[in-house]
C-alpha cells in the first residue's frame, strides 16, 4: 500500500516537471532547467561507461575535471543555438510588433535597407505618440522564412503545434509584417520590391469572419505603393514606413473591435483617421481606408453610447 502510494507520488511529480518543462522551457528559466537535466543525463551515462571500463582513481578524476568543461562548453553551445532560433519575447504590457521581411536574394545593400526600414518604423510610431507602446523586433532571415513560408500554421494560435517546437504562440504578439524583398533591374535602375501580407493576433473568431478579415487587409495593402528605384531611398523608407503605420493601427484597431475591446479600437481608429485627413485629396489610394475609419467609427460610437446610455439607466 504504502509502496502503491510512493510510486502515485513519483509519477505526479515526473508527470508535473514534464509539463512545465513543456509549458516553460522556451523561456530563461525553463531552458536552464531544461539544459542542466540533460547535461547531468549525459554526465551520469558516461561516468557509469567510465567505471564499468577504467577502475583506476586517476583516469576517473580526469573524468570528472573533462565532465566539467563539457558540461559548460554544452550549456553555452545549446543557449547559443537557442537564443539563434528562439522567438523574441515581447515585454509585458507592450504590443508586440514582428517584422520578418526576408532578403531573397542575400544582397548586402538590400540587407541593410530592411534594417533602415525598422528603424524608420520605430521613429514613425514614436513620432506619433505609440513608441512607449510598442515593442518592435527585425526577425532575422531564418525565423522570417519560417514564417513566410506558413504563414497561417505560424501566425495561427488556434493550431495546436507541438509544445516542444519553435513558435511564436507564447510571445505575446499582436502584429507580423512579413514577406520578401525583391531587387531587379528595370532599364538601367535598380529597384526594390517588397511583396508584404501581415497577420494580427485577436479573440477565436468563426472561420468566415477570419477570412473577411483577411480580406479586408489584403485589399488596403495591394493599394499601397511597395516598388522603389533604389536611388530613391529616403523617399523609400518614408512611403514604406508610412504604409507600415497605416496598416498596424488599422490592424490593430480591427483586432481589438472583434475581441470585444471598443475603446481601445475607437483609440487607434480615430488616431489613424486624423492622420489621413490632410492627404486625402493628394493621395487617392487613402479613400478606401478613409471609407472603412468611417464605418468602424461609427460601430464603436453606436456600441459605446448604447453601453454608457444602459449603465446610465441602471
Amino acid at each position: 500500500m504504502i509502496k502503491k502510494a510512493k510510486e502515485e507520488v513519483e509519477n505526479l511529480i515526473i508527470n508535473n516537471c514534464k509539463q512545465w518543462l513543456k509549458n516553460n522551457w522556451q523561456k530563461p528559466l525553463g531552458f536552464i532547467v531544461l539544459t542542466l537535466i540533460i547535461s547531468v543525463v549525459i554526465i551520469i551515462l558516461i561516468h557509469i561507461y567510465i567505471s564499468k571500463y577504467f577502475l583506476t582513481s586517476i583516469l576517473i578524476n580526469k573524468y570528472y575535471f573533462f565532465a566539467g568543461g563539457y558540461g559548460i562548453l554544452y550549456f553555452i553551445i545549446f543557449l547559443i543555438v537557442f537564443q539563434a532560433i528562439k522567438y523574441p519575447a515581447i515585454k509585458k504590457n507592450k504590443i508586440g510588433i514582428y517584422i520578418a521581411i526576408s532578403n531573397r536574394f542575400e544582397d548586402l545593400e538590400a540587407k541593410n535597407f530592411i534594417k533602415k526600414i525598422h528603424k524608420e518604423i520605430e521613429a514613425v510610431l514614436l513620432n506619433i505618440g505609440f513608441g512607449d507602446i510598442f515593442n518592435i523586433f527585425l526577425l532575422d532571415e531564418y525565423k522570417s522564412q519560417k514564417i513566410i513560408k506558413n504563414p497561417k500554421y505560424f501566425c495561427a494560435s488556434s493550431i495546436k503545434k507541438s509544445a516542444w517546437s519553435i513558435n511564436i504562440d507564447k510571445t505575446r504578439w499582436h502584429f507580423i509584417l512579413f514577406g520578401s524583398l525583391k531587387s531587379a533591374k528595370s532599364g538601367n535602375e535598380k529597384n526594390y520590391k517588397i511583396e508584404p501580407d501581415y497577420a494580427v493576433s485577436h479573440k477565436p473568431i468563426s472561420g468566415q469572419e477570419s477570412y473577411d478579415l483577411g480580406k479586408d487587409f489584403k485589399s488596403f495593402l495591394i493599394t499601397q505603393k511597395w516598388e522603389f528605384p533604389s536611388s530613391q531611398e529616403m523617399s523609400a523608407l518614408e512611403v514604406i514606413s508610412g504604409n507600415v503605420k497605416e496598416n498596424i493601427m488599422y490592424a490593430l484597431g480591427v483586432s481589438a473591435y472583434v475581441s470585444g475591446l471598443i475603446n481601445v479600437a475607437k483609440i487607434y481608429h480615430e488616431d489613424l483617421y486624423a492622420l489621413i485627413q490632410p492627404r486625402i485629396l493628394h493621395e487617392s489610394y487613402l479613400n478606401s481606408l478613409n471609407n472603412r475609419l468611417k464605418k468602424y467609427l461609427t460601430q464603436e460610437n453606436h456600441i459605446l453610447g448604447n453601453y454608457f446610455f444602459c449603465k446610465g439607466k441602471s
